[in-house]
């Protein structure tokens, strides 16, 4: 045989084994997320976190709360006080439903608004709940902490994360 078609047929078998080597990697880390049989087995990584929604006390009966949204459709629940469900909880979600909000929320300027609302401190009522909402896209992401006197826009989206929300079937978590 030619030592040039012995190369060729090595570096061929080479390179078809390195990309099913990478292929195989992504497959298992997909089937990893679809075979969760317990989501309590879930565990969470900073660089797979699509957003993060947050409401904070107040003067009152206030529902206090964090749910972190992660790849794959898992969200993480951490009721503090006035909630149903307190402590950690975790469930699924619609990924596709909460990327169209991002998508949303990127298009209309989402992106561009203040880090805090009001923008004068000195119109924050102390007596309300903030609410914070951070959106994750490739390019880094957007926090914005609302207490009152947000943009249309800002409540909106609120809004459509809330109502996701409120879909997901909780368990807790333990």
């Amino acid at each position: 045989m030619n030592k040039y078609l012995i190369l060729k047929i090595f570096i061929l078998l080479s390179l078809t084994a390195l990309v099913a080597t990478g292929c195989g990697r992504k497959t298992a880390q997909i089937a990893q997320m679809d075979r969760i049989d317990s989501l309590n087995d879930f565990e969470e990584e900073e660089d797979h976190l699509l957003g993060k929604f947050r409401r904070t006390g107040c003067f009152g009966d206030c529902p206090v709360f964090r749910v972190l949204f992660y790849t794959g459709g898992v969200a993480i629940f951490t009721g503090e006080n006035f909630v149903e469900n307190l402590g950690p909880h975790i469930g699924h979600y619609d990924e596709g439903q909460f990327r169209k909000i991002i998508d949303y929320a990127f298009e209309k300027g989402f992106f561009d608004l203040e880090e805090f609302y009001p923008v004068d401190r000195r119109d924050f009522i102390p007596d309300l709940s903030n609410t914070l909402t951070t959106l994750v896209i490739k390019k880094g992401s957007k926090t914005v902490d609302h207490n009152n006197s947000g943009p249309e826009l800002l409540l909106e989206i609120e809004q459509k994360i809330q109502a996701l929300i409120d879909k997901i079937e909780w368990e807790e978590r333990k």
